[in-house]
């Protein structure tokens, strides 16, 4: 199974950064991609539009989704669980999962 890693900052420069780091390369990615799931698709266009001036080549697709999309990105549309299953495993995930904060004024890698 996958980890689940949260990040959290009060700076949302640095946060838009640390996550966006992986898609910032030159050419096409060579490395599997972590998938970020961000809140709104304001944010995903910055995250691709940081990733096209790095010299990303290609669709990056997936790997970026928007909250509401992780049913359809995770599970399809055989997902078995209702929207309340899902918010109730969600929950517990996150309640379990260890969070990391970044430095105030970083590089944004964490």
């Amino acid at each position: 199974m996958a980890d689940l890693v949260l990040v959290h900052s009060p700076d949302p420069a640095a946060l838009l950064a640390h996550v966006a780091a992986p898609f910032c390369v030159v050419g096409r990615p060579t490395t599997p991609l972590p998938l970020v799931a961000v809140r709104q698709g304001g944010v995903r266009d910055a995250l691709l539009d940081r990733a096209a001036r790095a010299g990303c080549a290609g669709w990056l697709g997936a790997p970026v989704a928007v909250f509401h999309e992780l049913p359809a990105v995770l599970a399809g549309s055989t997902a078995p669980l209702t929207a309340f299953e899902r918010r109730a495993l969600l929950v517990r995930a996150l309640g379990a999962a260890p969070a990391r904060a970044l430095a105030v004024g970083g590089n944004g890698r964490g």
